[in-house]
This record gives structure tokens, sequence and C-alpha cells, in this order.
């Protein structure tokens, strides 16, 4: 190496030295988590901190200035843990849409400088799919997404398939796909539908289903067509019924009121007390 190229290197060793010797310095782990599940970040620090900022987005979440040398707070999955040398990032329930999309700002106490780190999470296999009911097309609707390009399969509780009324083209988002399925409801279709989401890589196998065990959990507002019929002729029942009690009772009363106008016109009935009489006797 030219003494032209080392002295400009050791300039920069002896400046690196001077300036930054004693400032933070921050290390955090890179974890890898099947989507749904919960995963911690943890990151080691050189110096107590004064405050911390977790983005997403670049949107804060959650902030806090520290006059203790431990805590923890919390935002809806977030949870954000600190001690004097480490700092722990939990977030649950992880989407695809948590990779590296989440900073963490540190500032350290006494001026001791600051830094930015990226979190940085691999989330692999398949998300929890959701199942809704479409009222209009009275058809059931699986949503889900997945690593990899995948099937779904709508079975039902003895591993019957049907067949899907149609689908979508998966939509190729960065690092991983959507993909919907419809369901049409029918009398054949009972309560205990799945559906499945897979993909095989390998020799690996990938899974994950929801069910529905009985229609009511899809909502109140979303019951399959049959079961909103027989809803609609209980209620109808109901309704004559009471009609027809308050018509009875509106009937017998205006039979009362007849019955007592009758009696009214025909007078009082007159008591006749009998004329006591004293008996005198004729003296002659």
């Amino acid at each position: 190496m030219a003494w032209g190229q080392i002295i400009p290197l050791f300039l920069m060793t002896m400046l690196h030295v001077v300036c930054c010797n004693g400032l933070l310095n921050s290390t955090c782990s890179k974890e890898t988590c099947q989507c749904g599940e919960t995963v911690t970040v943890t990151c080691t620090l050189t110096h107590p901190l004064q405050e911390i900022i977790l983005r997403h987005n670049g949107t804060p979440l959650l902030l806090h200035k520290l006059p203790t040398k431990e805590g923890r707070i919390e935002h809806e999955k977030h949870l954000l843990e600190w001690t004097e040398d480490k700092v722990k990032v939990t977030i649950s329930k992880v989407m695809f849409s948590d990779r590296l999309n989440y900073t963490l700002f540190l500032e350290a106490k006494e001026s001791k400088g600051y830094t930015l780190e990226q979190i940085t999470i691999d989330v692999f296999g398949i998300c929890e799919p959701e199942m809704m009911k479409n009222n209009k097309t009275n058809e059931l609707e699986c949503v889900a997404e997945s690593e990899k390009a995948a099937s779904i399969v709508w079975m039902d509780s003895q591993r019957k398939l049907y067949q899907e009324t149609r689908t979508r083209q998966p939509e190729d988002l960065p690092n991983r796909f959507k993909l919907w399925s419809y369901l049409k409801l029918t009398e054949e279709i009972g309560d205990n539908i799945c559906c499945s989401v897979s993909y095989r890589i390998n020799y690996v196998y990938m899974e994950k289903q929801i069910c529905n065990p009985n229609t009511s959990a899809i909502g109140n507002d979303d019951l399959p067509m049959s079961k909103n019929l027989t809803l609609s002729t209980v209620l109808i029942l109901l309704a004559v019924a009471l009609v027809a009690a308050a018509f009875g009772y509106l009937l017998r009363r205006r039979d009362r009121t007849i019955n007592r106008a009758r009696s009214l016109s025909e007078g009082p009935l007159m008591e006749q007390e009998p004329n006591a009489t004293e008996a005198t006797t004729e003296t002659v």
C-alpha cells in the first residue's frame, strides 16, 4: 500500500478514536418467525438511554423518555422493554408487512450520542386466513397471505371437499402473495366449513386453515339464506300470535262493556221490604 493511501487511513482512524470513543453503540438481533407468531428483537447497548422511539414506516408508535433504569410500555401488538444495557421490541401476530418496516431511535444519557437501528424480521409461511360472508352473492370468501403462491381448498369437518365457486388472480405483493377464494352456499353445505391454504416447497409442506364450526360464528347479519328464512318464519308466527292475543283481549273487553250497558238500561232491582205491622188486640 502506498504512503499516499496509508496516511489518510491513519488520520481517519485517529479521528474516529478521538471523536467517537465512548459514544453510544448498539447491536440488534435479526429474527425469523412464521406469520402470525410472536417475535422479540433484542438490542444490546453500551450506555444507558434517555429516550427511545419505535417507528413503523416512519410513524412513531412508542416513545418514552427514561427517568428510570428499566421499564416497559405497550401499544396494541407492540411491546417495548428496556434496562440500562438492553432494549427489547416484541411484536405479536407478526405479518409480512412487518418486514423491515420498524426502526428504533436510541439516544444515550449525558450527551453520549444517538443511533438509529433497523428492526429486521424475516417472516415466512402462511398467515391465518380470514373467512367472510358476502350477503349479496350468498358466498363465503376466504382471504389469505402467503410467502409462496399457495392453493385454497374448501372442506367440511369430515374432509369432504367442495368446489370453489370462483377465485381471483393471486396478487404478487412485495415478499408475499395475497389469495382469494369463494364458495357458494347451498343446502348441501353444512355449518362445519373450513378454508385451507397450503403450499409445498421441496419437502416442506405448509398449511393454515380457518373453520366455521357454526353459522353464528360468521355474525348475525351473515347467516346463510336457509337460516334467515327459518328465523323470519319464527318472527312472523310470533307476531301473528301477539296480534291474535291482543284481538281476543279487545273482544272480551267489548263483551263486558255491552253486558254492563244492558244491565244499566233495565234499571236497578227494587228491593221490597215487608211492611211490619204491629198486631193490635181489639178490646171489646
